[in-house]
Formats: C-alpha cells, structure tokens, sequence
C-alpha cells in the first residue's frame, strides 16, 4: 500500500513538474518577439530555455530516462555535437556549443513526454498565437528593414530590427498551425477563425518579402491540399477547387505593387546578386566540407572555418550545409531519421507538412541556431501518429531496458549461484 502511494505521489510530481516546462516554453515561444537577436538566434532569449532544461533534466531522472524512437535523431545529434566539439576543441564557441546543447536538449525532452492533446493544443496554440501577433505588427507598423525597399519586418523598443529572412521563417509554424486546425476543427465557426489567422500570418510573410518563406509556404498549403482534401473529392469539385485557387492567384498578381511582383516573381529576379552571391557560398560551402566530411569543423562560425580551406570567406547560408559543416555527417544522418520516422507511415500528413515547410525555408537561411527550426522538428514528430502496431513501436528500446535490468542483477544472481553451490 505504501509502494502505491509512493508511486502515485511519483505520477502526479512528474506530471507537475511537465506542466510545468511546458508552461516556460510556451511562454518562450509567445514572447520570442523580444528576441534581440537579427538572426533569432537563442542567443538572444535565452533564459527561458536554460530553466525549461534544468527543469526538463530533473523530469527526466524522475522518469529514468526512458527515450523512444522519436528520440533518436536527437541522441544522434547529441553524439554529433560532442565529437565535433572533441575532433576540434581549439576551434569551438562556448555560444555556439551551448545553443546546440540548449536545442537539442529541448527537442529530446519534447519527444520524450508523453503529451495529451490538452498539452498539445496548448503549445501549437502558444505557437499560432506568436506568429499571429508578430503578423499583425507586420501589418500595422511597417516597419521597413532597408528605407529604400518594401520588406518590412519588426522591432521592438532598442533591439534590432529582425532580419525579414528570420521573421518568414518564424511565421511558417504558425501559419502551418492555422491551416492543421482548419483541416482538423470539426465546428465550421472555428475553422473560419483559423483560416482567418492563416491569411493573416500568410500575408505576414508575404510583407517580409522572403522568396523562400513564401516558397514554404505554398509548398505547406498544396501538401496539406492534396492530402487532407483533394483526395475526399470528385473530380468536379477538384476542377472547380483548382479554378477557384487560379482565380484567387490571379487576383493577388493584379493588386500587387510592381516592386514586389519584380522581386517575387520576376525569375530574373531570382538570379540577382542576392540570389547569385547565395549560390556562390553554396557552392563554397560545398568544397569546404569535402575536407572535413565526417565530424565537420567544429562548433565555430562558418565563414571563418570555410575559409581556412578554400581560401574565401562567407557563410553557408544553408541549414543543411552549415549543420554539416559544424557537426559532421551524423548530423546530416540524423535529419534524415527524422524524415524516415516521419514518410514510412501513412497518416502522418501533418507532421509531413511542417517538415518538408521547415526544410524549405532552411535552404535559404542559417538557422540551426534558432529555436524555430528545432521547435519545428520536435513538432512534426509529436504530431506524427504511431503505425498499426503500436505495441511494437517502442519495442527496440523496451528490449534494451530489460537487458540492463538483467546486467545489473546478473552479478547478483552469479554470486549467489556460488553460495549456494559451494558453500
């Protein structure tokens, strides 16, 4: 009986002190407008996630550290981060390291919980909130990141103003949080609210000017339609859906101003010296990597590291090839089980969306720094549903927390064994 209420009091400390770092990281995510950093960087709203870990580390022993396979990529990560930090140790930026560690960290726990919907809703809904908030400053303010061109962005009393690059990237969780609720609301009211928002953090990103935001973002909203709704319709109602998409889109061209439509559309627009001095450090980053494949140049600023080898200076402005070149081929491993986890099952369209959203966006900016492309990873993987045999889901890592059971009391039972036998 006192096992059982030990146990109970366990349970319900557990589930306290969860809400509890759910509660810092929605709060984080709210107020991650007061970012002072140009890039979004963590570097410059910090705090809220250095207490969410050392709360989330305590969660953890309370729990025994029992991860499942959404965990992994996170694990891989950790390995990444703690051999490229060794295989490089003069190179290494206690900021860098440390933002990678707070990240990581926070997407393994994230993954690690087992969340009700309640709890879900909650964080989804912190994150569609953010984005919507900075939408609307967007719209109001316009605020105008170069006096001589129409992108606009925010800034909040002294901190710099976001690069508007950032600011698209930031706006394309909630804006594929809008559009999961429109798909998923079963009251007509609520979906017209979502939809509402969506249109408001979509023209959002739109003002900021960002070729790859709003890349991201069709390519979100045309997965999500051919998924979750062309599937469930006849061919007449897909012809009329279509025309009326194609007659919205021709409207949009209409009403925009010629500056932007030139540097939206124009495809010689897209090959100006912005777009041309990206594929340049591209292109360096490339060659640069090609030295140091396996565990990367360390946890250290790019440009500089790239340099050293190719002899030019610049900066990947690639996620995917600023990861690689800081941390090695496990990283680039380790996305790559996130996108397995997430297309080997059906159903988990959603989780698909975001992901293939985030990565678009994370061609064209660094932001492994930034809690926005790790809050998306750790997202997709919560939403994304378990396959038919749930039982068996989880099996690797039941087998393996057995076994250690069983190493721990094989002395045991060894010595006890002898006793018996010989004395």
């Amino acid at each position: 009986m006192q096992r059982k209420c030990s146990m109970r009091n366990l349970k319900q400390s557990s589930k306290l002190l969860q809400s509890f770092i759910l509660l810092v990281l929605g709060l984080e995510i709210v107020f991650y407008l007061f970012c002072n950093d140009i890039y979004l960087q963590i570097s410059g709203f910090y705090i809220p996630l250095v207490v969410m870990t050392i709360a989330s580390g305590i969660w953890l022993l309370k729990n025994y550290w029992r991860f499942n396979e959404k965990s992994v990529p996170f694990l891989i990560f950790f390995v990444a981060i703690f051999l490229a930090s060794f295989d490089n140790i003069q190179n290494n930026e206690k900021g860098y390291f440390f933002s990678y560690i707070l990240l990581v960290f926070m997407a393994l726990v994230l993954t690690t919980m087992d969340l009700d919907e309640k709890e879900k809703s909650f964080l989804f809904h912190c994150y569609l909130i953010s984005g919507y908030i900075i939408a609307c400053i967007i719209g109001v303010v316009q605020y105008r990141y170069y006096e001589l061109e129409t992108r606009y962005t925010i800034k909040i009393g002294d901190n710099p103003a976001i690069d508007p690059n950032y600011l698209a990237g930031f706006l394309i969780g909630p804006f594929f949080m809008s559009l999961y609720y429109v798909f998923k609301e079963k009251y007509v009211a609520r979906k017209i609210i979502y939809a509402i928002s969506a249109c408001v953090i979509g023209f959002g990103v739109f003002l900021t000017e960002s070729r790859g935001g709003l890349l991201s973002v069709g390519v979100i909203f045309l997965y999500l339609l051919i998924k979750e709704v062309v599937k469930k319709l006849k061919k007449k109602e897909i012809i009329i859906l279509f025309t009326f998409l194609l007659g919205l889109i021709a409207i949009v061209f209409v009403l925009m101003p010629k500056d932007t439509l030139q540097r939206m559309f124009n495809i010689f627009t897209w090959l100006d010296g912005s777009n041309k001095k990206r594929f340049y450090n591209w292109n360096n980053a490339a060659r640069a990597i090609a030295y140091h494949p396996l565990f990367g140049f360390g946890l250290a600023e790019t440009g500089l590291s790239f340099m050293s080898v190719t002899g030019v200076y610049g900066v990947a402005h690639n996620t995917v090839l600023e990861l690689w070149g800081q941390l090695g081929i496990l990283a680039i491993v380790a996305l790559v089980q996130v996108g397995i986890l997430l297309f080997s099952r059906k159903g988990n369209s959603y989780g698909q969306a975001l992901f293939i959203g985030n990565m678009v966006v994370s061609v064209f900016i660094s932001c492994e720094a930034t809690l926005v492309f790790w809050i998306n990873i750790a997202f997709c993987l919560i939403m994304s549903k378990k396959g038919v045999n749930n039982e068996r889901d989880d099996e690797f890592f039941n087998q393996c927390y057995h076994t250690s059971i069983q190493c721990r009391n094989l002395p045991r039972r060894v010595l006890t064994k002898y006793l018996r036998t010989n004395v």
